[in-house]
C-alpha cells in the first residue's frame, strides 16, 4: 500500500546513544528497498557524538539503502556549530547525494537547509493553527525561504470519521506549507503510519487522508504553484503543474455545500471526487476507488462549474 503513496523518502530517527539505532536503520532501511523509497536520517547529537557517527557511517553502504537528506539535531551551546561540520564531514563520502538539513538557527552550518519541525496541528481550530505556524515559519525562516517541514505531526492523518475532514486538512495543511516555502514536507502521525491500517483478516484499509498524499505522490517531477481564489475561508486549493498538465487539488473546508466555479480551462477535466458518500469505497477498496472514481467533465466557455459537499475534495486534472 506504501507504494501507492510514491513517496520522495521514508522518515526515521536515529539515537545514536541508544544501542537500539542500528535496528531502527535496518528496519528503515528494509522497508525502504521494499518501495524503493530513500530515507531522511534525523540524529540527535550531542557533544560526544564522534563515535556514532563513525559507527553509523560504517552501517549506511551496508544497508543498501539511498539516503535523501540527514537531519541535524545538536545540543545548544557553542559545540551546535562544532556538531553539524563534523556531522556533515564524516557522513558526506558516505552519502554524498543526500541534502544536509539543520534544525536549529545555525541554518547556515554546512550549507544545510533549515528544517522546521511542527509539533502538533489539532483538528479543531485548525485553520487558526494553520495561520499560526505560517507565521512563525517566517518569523523564524523568512517569507517564502526554502525550508524543509519535517515532521508534521497531525492527528487528522489517522481521522475516521463521516465526512473526509483528514483529506480536507491535508490539502488545507499543503497549501499552507507551500505559501511559506517548504521544499518537501514529512508527515507523521501518533500512530504509525497515520494513514494505513492492516486489519486482521490482512486487508488493508486507509483513511481519507491516504487519497490527497496519493496524488500529490503521482506529482513527483510537479512544480508546485499558488491560486488566486475569491474566498480563501471556505476553499483551500494546492496546484501542482505536472508533465501532463496542471493537478487541482480542492477542498471545501466548512460544514455547508459550497460552489467552486474554476476557469481558463481549455479542454476536459479528469475528476476525482472524495466525499461522504464515496468514503467507504474509498476507505476499503482504495485502489479501486482511484480507478474507476474517476470521471470527465467537460467545461463551457473556458469554464467548469464544481459543487463540494462539506468537507470534499476534489482532484482535477487538465
Amino acid at each position: 500500500m506504501l507504494l501507492g503513496l510514491r513517496l520522495a523518502h521514508l522518515r526515521v530517527r536515529l539515537e545514536l546513544r541508544s544501542p537500539s539505532w542500528r535496528a531502527a536503520l535496518g528496519h528503515a532501511a528494509e522497508t525502504g528497498l521494499a518501495t524503493a523509497t530513500s530515507l531522511e536520517l534525523v540524529l540527535g547529537l550531542g557533544r560526544r557524538e564522534s563515535d556514532g557517527l563513525e559507527a553509523l557511517a560504517h552501517e549506511l553502504p551496508l544497508a543498501q539503502v539511498g539516503i535523501a537528506r540527514v537531519i541535524i539535531e545538536p545540543e545548544d551551546g557553542p559545540s551546535a556549530l562544532t556538531m553539524v561540520d563534523q556531522a556533515s564531514l564524516v557522513l558526506t563520502p558516505i552519502a554524498p547525494k543526500a541534502e544536509l538539513g539543520v534544525t536549529t538557527r545555525l541554518e547556515t552550518a554546512g550549507g544545510g537547509i533549515p528544517v522546521r519541525s511542527i509539533a502538533s496541528l489539532p483538528l479543531r481550530g485548525w485553520r487558526a493553527a494553520l495561520e499560526r505556524e505560517r507565521a512563525q515559519i517566517v518569523r523564524e525562516i523568512g517569507d517564502e525561504r526554502p525550508f524543509a517541514a519535517s515532521p508534521v505531526v497531525t492527528t487528522a492523518l489517522a481521522h475516521r470519521g463521516p465526512h473526509p475532514v483528514g483529506a480536507a486538512f491535508v490539502v488545507s495543511s499543503l497549501e499552507m506549507l507551500a505559501r511559506a516555502g517548504a521544499s518537501s514536507v514529512s508527515f507523521a502521525a501518533p500512530t504509525g503510519w497515520g494513514v494505513i491500517t492492516r486489519r486482521r483478516d490482512g486487508h488493508d484499509v486507509v483513511t481519507p487522508a491516504y487519497h490527497v498524499l496519493a496524488d500529490v505522490g503521482d506529482c513527483r517531477f510537479g512544480q508546485v504553484g499558488l491560486l488566486d481564489r475569491s474566498n480563501d475561508e471556505a476553499l483551500a486549493a494546492a496546484c501542482i503543474y505536472t508533465l501532463d498538465g496542471v493537478r487541482l487539488l480542492l477542498a471545501n473546508v466548512t460544514k455547508a455545500p459550497l460552489c467552486v466555479v474554476v476557469g481558463s480551462l481549455v479542454g476536459p477535466a479528469q475528476l476525482l471526487t472524495l466525499t461522504a458518500a464515496s468514503l467507504s469505497a474509498a476507505v476499503e477498496e482504495p485502489e479501486r476507488f482511484r480507478r474507476r472514481g474517476v470521471t470527465t467533465r467537460r467545461p463551457r466557455r473556458g469554464v467548469l462549474t464544481l459543487d463540494l459537499d462539506p468537507w470534499s475534495v476534489v482532484r482535477l486534472d487538465v
